[in-house]
């Protein structure tokens, strides 16, 4: 049996609380939905400028002739039992505090407050993401990889990795014809997410919305992506046949003098 939601009144409008998908539903149309995640983080709760006659986000804000602030309740006062499943929680353990501190791992926080800065693993490699510099610091002694802009700003960053060198690996597209020696490639947030403190900023007024949406952590690891779930294959292909195609043109060349 599907359990009862809890219900919240937006301007005389009825909502069904949806704390596991971070949702607030309308009642009486199901497709009408509010992300939380949009929604700005404050002390006791979120706010939003809400449009009465569309019954959603206003989209000119305070201006609009319909727009109301309205304010929500943390969804662990809501529905504290569907926050505590969510997040592999008593619920005992989530009465009494907020959203941000159960969503938040706080001694995370408090850890890179006080300075300790992420770590990265790149191939059983152990960098230290340092965000002012731009670069992973190995803690051994190979090489510093540094970051280009596109990659700083990135949600998803995917390098070529030389194993036997350990660092990354640029690979000629034009001229690739078989799988890289030695060579893996492996995936990893952007820096936003491996350090969301370091790339905001410690004073920032909406660093408590930026670590809600990607909670911070001190340890990650890089994916290893196998090259087949790559753009490589096509690329080889591509390159074995355009210098097929060019062996081809100078054989006949030399076939016409």
């Amino acid at each position: 049996m599907e359990r009862e939601l809890p219900q919240i009144a937006l301007k005389g409008t009825v909502f069904l609380v949806d704390a596991s998908n971070g949702l607030l539903v309308e009642q009486a149309n199901k497709q009408n939905a509010l992300a939380i995640s949009n929604m700005s983080v404050l002390d006791d709760g979120y706010g939003f400028w809400y449009d009465t006659q569309r019954r959603s986000f206003s989209k000119e804000g305070s201006q609009g002739e319909n727009s109301v602030w309205v304010t929500v309740k943390w969804l662990t006062e809501l529905d504290p039992d569907a926050m505590a499943a969510k997040y592999g929680k008593l619920p005992e353990a989530v009465l009494g505090k907020s959203d941000y501190e159960v969503i938040v791992d706080q001694e995370v926080v408090r850890k890179r407050m006080e300075g300790v800065l992420p770590i990265l693993d790149i191939d059983g490699n152990t960098y230290v993401v340092d965000t002012e510099q731009r670069a992973f610091r190995p803690t051994v002694d190979i090489p510093v990889i540094r970051f280009s802009d596109n990659d700083y700003y990135a949600d998803k960053v995917r390098i070529a990795y030389d194993q036997v060198g350990r660092q990354p690996k640029i690979l000629d597209f034009r001229e690739i014809v078989e799988f890289p020696k030695d060579t893996i490639a492996v995936e990893f947030p952007g820096i936003k997410s491996l350090d969301p403190i370091g790339f905001y900023g410690k004073d920032c007024a909406y660093l408590k919305d930026y670590l809600m949406e990607t909670p911070p952590k001190l340890e990650y690891r890089a994916k290893v992506i196998p090259w087949e779930e790559t753009d490589v294959p096509r690329l080889i292909e591509r390159n074995k046949k355009w210098k097929l195609d060019e062996g081809k043109k100078g054989k006949g060349r030399g076939m016409g003098r």
